[in-house]
C-alpha cells in the first residue's frame, strides 16, 4: 500500500530517541544511513568515531551518527 504525499512521514512528528537507543552501537550499514554518509567517508573523515570491537568488528554510536547527518543538513 502506497502512501500519499499527504500521508508522509514529517522529521518533526518522530519521537526523540532516547539515551540509551543513542547510545548503542550500530553497524556500519546503519550507520551510514543514519549519517547520511558512505562508510568509508566515515572511517576517512570521523576516525575517531568509530569504534573496533574486533579485528572485524566495528561500529558507531547512533547518536554520533545522528548528530553527523544533523551537521550535513543543517536540520
Amino acid at each position: 500500500m502506497a502512501k500519499s504525499s499527504s500521508q508522509k512521514t514529517v522529521v518533526q512528528d518522530l519521537p526523540q530517541p532516547s539515551a540509551t537507543e543513542l547510545n548503542r552501537i550500530v553497524r556500519p550499514p546503519e550507520a551510514k544511513r543514519l549519517s547520511g554518509r558512505h562508510w568509508d567517508t566515515l572511517e576517512r573523515n570521523h576516525p575517531e568515531l568509530i569504534i573496533r570491537m574486533g579485528k572485524r568488528c566495528v561500529g558507531m554510536r547512533a547518536g554520533h551518527a545522528l548528530q553527523l547527518h544533523k551537521a550535513r543538513t543543517g536540520a
